[in-house]
């Protein structure tokens, strides 16, 4: 019977905060957070504890970061920004108010709707961020400002643009920014949230058109005109500035060619030796990581790519240019000459995607291609899951981390 009263309390205290109750003492939205099992409200620092003991089959992701998520369940978000993004965000005052805000929330939606890659997820939580680090901003200064919604408004436009610069930490005596990267995409953001917003308002025009929402959509489309003839002037050009200033202090560290062989020789060495442990075990996951990292870095050193654009290369691209190596065209191989008849002997060529959707070449030499060789012959009784990925880390369904290696 004592099961079921708290079973029962803890219930009511679930439903009572989702719906926005106000208690004697406030406390912070992030102080306390719901179990999903039991629906009792516990400390966010302890949460985890509590989880170990309630739930049996606990998930992957961090148990204030589900909690969190629990507690915003009731509210109608796109599923697919609640079952991608919402786990990468981490459990703050900053994530809740960004997943409790309907624009920013459509706005994020939208980003991810239209950027399909996976990597595009993450960029969307830090979008997200932003615009309710924005709020916020705006909440100290207008106290009557609940969401951005209420934010997009032609009288708040200089609070928009002082929002911007405490975000940015702008220093008014050395008239510089400290986060100059911060505030370049915020004027952008904030467009699109204005067309999603006038979007809304239309919408709701189709059912009651009012004097009201006529008024709202004149001031939204206004600010959206005053970010466009002035942002440039009060944020992006001074942002822009900073951030090429500190480019030209960047020092530069140009590797030496004889340091270069050296790492060379070295994954080569470490190279050989993982063949080695393959062939004597070919369920020997260490083995295929190092083989594996061994030729992304000296893909890397060859084509001087991005790392993470060179993680994301796509297995199918791989094997699609394996297959069409059987054919062969008379008329172009007596077009090229002998030099490059060479190269084309000793190196593989193939086209990824790059930044902003740009064609991206890729060069394999002849021992990486062999090594690759050897990767694609053990993969499948390496990898745990489905991996689209060329450079897939065995564990799981994602690519190895470049940067990390």
């Amino acid at each position: 019977m004592k099961e079921l009263f708290n079973a029962l309390r803890k219930k009511g205290n679930y439903l009572d905060n989702c719906e926005g109750g106000k208690p004697i003492k406030k406390h912070k939205d992030t102080k306390y957070l719901p179990c999903s099992d039991c629906l009792g409200f516990y400390s966010s620092k302890n949460i985890w504890k509590h989880r170990k003991t309630c739930c049996k089959n606990l998930k992957a992701v961090k148990p204030q970061v589900e909690a969190q998520n629990f507690l915003v369940r009731h509210l109608k978000i796109d599923p697919q920004l609640r079952n991608t993004v919402f786990p990468r965000t981490g459990a703050d005052e900053i994530s809740l108010i960004a997943k409790k805000d309907f624009l920013i929330c459509a706005f994020a939606a939208r980003y991810i709707e239209v950027h399909r890659e996976k990597h595009f997820i993450n960029v969307a939580s830090r979008k997200m961020r932003e615009m309710a680090k924005i709020v916020i901003e705006m909440k100290n200064m207008v106290p009557s400002v609940k969401n951005l919604f209420d934010s997009l408004k032609r009288q708040y436009y200089d609070n928009l643009v002082m929002a911007t610069k405490n975000i940015a930490k702008y220093d008014n005596a050395k008239e510089n920014y400290g986060a100059p990267t911060l505030v370049l995409n915020i004027g952008t953001s904030l467009k699109q949230c204005c067309e999603i917003a006038v979007l809304h308002i239309l919408k709701r025009k189709n059912i009651a058109q009012t004097l009201e929402t006529a008024s709202v959509e004149a001031d939204i489309k206004t600010l959206v005109n005053l970010i466009e003839a002035h942002w440039k002037y009060d944020i992006s050009s001074q942002a822009s500035q900073d951030l090429n200033i500190k480019r030209w202090n960047k020092v530069t560290i140009v590797p030496l060619a004889s340091d270069l062989k050296l790492l060379k020789d070295y994954l080569i060495k470490v190279a050989n030796n993982s063949i080695i442990a393959l062939n004597k075990n070919s369920n020997d996951q260490k083995a295929y990581t190092n083989l594996l990292e061994t030729v992304f870095c000296r893909v890397v050193l060859l084509n001087r790519e991005r790392p993470g654009e060179l993680q994301r290369f796509p297995l199918h691209t791989y094997v699609a240019t394996l297959e069409a190596e059987s054919t062969t065209y008379e008329e172009f191989s007596e077009a090229v000459s002998e030099t490059e008849r060479i190269l084309m002997r000793n190196f593989k060529r193939i086209v990824i995607r790059g930044k902003r959707g740009r064609g991206v070449a890729v060069l394999f030499s002849k021992d990486v291609q062999d090594h690759l060789q050897i990767l694609l012959k053990y993969r499948d009784g390496i990898m745990r899951t489905q991996n689209p990925y060329l450079f897939g880390n065995p564990t799981v369904s994602e690519p190895i981390t470049g940067y990390k290696i």
